[in-house]
């Protein structure tokens, strides 16, 4: 049997104005969490330097933002982000996903609020 310790599950939020604004400090502060101890702290600052150069760069060169739509292709080659809507309204609705969605986004949107963090 699991102690409830081992059965906790760990939460980060962070927002996208977050990782827009301070890359850098977003993401290490992400590898932090996501890593811990299994990884030394040069290597996560070497990792997140390289992930603002590189988010920096597409900015500046005027590729859209890293949220925007893309096309993502299925095995039919149909675009399934034009199905996303279509997609988020069955998993809303189904019976067991949609609890657990609606379960997650209540997690997030309550840590967000009580980080202080822009929705």
């Amino acid at each position: 049997e699991h102690s409830s310790e081992e059965r906790m599950i760990q939460v980060m939020t962070l927002s996208m104005k977050q990782f827009t604004k301070e890359p850098y400090e977003a993401t290490l502060r992400f590898l932090d969490f996501a890593l811990e101890d299994a990884v030394g702290m040069e290597a996560k600052e070497r990792i997140a330097r390289e992930y603002e150069q590189s988010y920096r760069e597409k900015l500046e060169s005027g590729n859209e933002h890293i949220t925007a739509d893309k096309e993502i292709l299925n095995g039919e080659k149909v675009n399934i982000v034009k199905q996303k809507a279509s997609l988020q309204g069955y998993l809303r609705r189904h019976e067991v996903f949609g609890r657990v969605l609606g379960n997650i986004e209540r997690l997030v949107q309550d840590s967000l609020r009580d980080s202080g963090s822009d929705i």
